[in-house]
């Protein structure tokens, strides 16, 4: 799927982690990129929602191509409930050594909440 903005296209791509296997040519490789991904900016997380996640577990994600790439994605932060958050996590290109950092985070999420581009 490709939106317009004039005058160039940017490809959103969207996986479920339950569907990497159909989705995906190496489902193992992105599970545990977006894991790593999720591991590295839980802290961050933690801090802008001001709270502890009990679990933090990526549910799903999207990517868009910047000068870069933002990874959107959906993380379960409660054993209990049906509590989730959504994250845009940056990743520079490799040649600007770059690291990966939170750049927004929703709060309040549920599973049935589409995850979209968001944060700007």
């Amino acid at each position: 799927m490709f939106r317009k903005i004039f005058p160039i296209f940017i490809p959103y791509v969207s996986f479920s982690i339950k569907e990497y296997s159909r989705s995906s040519i190496y489902p193992n490789i992105i599970r545990t990129i977006i894991t790593l991904f999720s591991n590295q900016v839980r802290s961050d997380a933690e801090q802008k929602a001001d709270y502890s996640f009990e679990v933090f577990e990526p549910v799903s994600y999207r990517t868009q191509v910047v000068a870069g790439t933002n990874f959107f994605v959906k993380v379960k932060v409660s054993s209990t409930d049906d509590s989730h958050i959504h994250l845009r996590v940056f990743r520079g290109l490799p040649h600007t050594g770059c690291a990966i950092e939170l750049s927004a985070i929703l709060k309040d999420k549920t599973s049935t909440c589409k995850l979209e581009p968001f944060g700007y």
